[in-house]
């Protein structure tokens, strides 16, 4: 019965595999790439999580992602997701820090059904507590 999910898992590695998120590697040593296959496992956790989180927000609110050819989805792939992300700019003026207005409204929506404030995230310098 485990081999119905195996498609699930497939679809995440293809993402992975893509060579636009991950060009050639080449590690010599064992330990590195028992190592880069823990940072795999990680960045494929994030991503599930961050495609959870955003499919969660587009039920609750009761929209959909707006795909090529003017197809509509409330389940966006992670692929679907960081291809929109990837859209967003921020401009910095004089220091203070801008959308622009030509931002595509559809990238901060995404990353409003994911839970996060896209002001939050963009637009406010990280403050750290050392």
């Amino acid at each position: 019965m485990e081999y119905k999910n195996q498609i699930s898992i497939e679809t995440k590695f293809r993402f992975l595999k893509s060579p636009v998120y991950l060009g050639p590697v080449f590690l010599e040593k064992p330990e590195r790439v028992d190592a880069l296959g823990y940072v795999f496992m990680l960045v494929l956790l994030v991503a599930s999580y961050l495609e959870y989180r955003v499919r969660k927000g587009l039920k609750k609110t009761g929209q959909a992602v707006l795909l090529p050819g003017n197809k509509k989805t409330d389940r966006p792939s992670t692929q679907t997701i960081m291809e929109t992300l990837s859209q967003v700019e921020v401009l910095i003026i004089g220091g203070e820090r801008y959308f622009p207005e030509t931002l595509p409204l559809q990238a901060i929506s995404m990353v409003e059904w994911a839970g996060y404030d896209p002001d939050e995230i963009y637009l406010k310098p990280l403050e750290c507590n050392f």
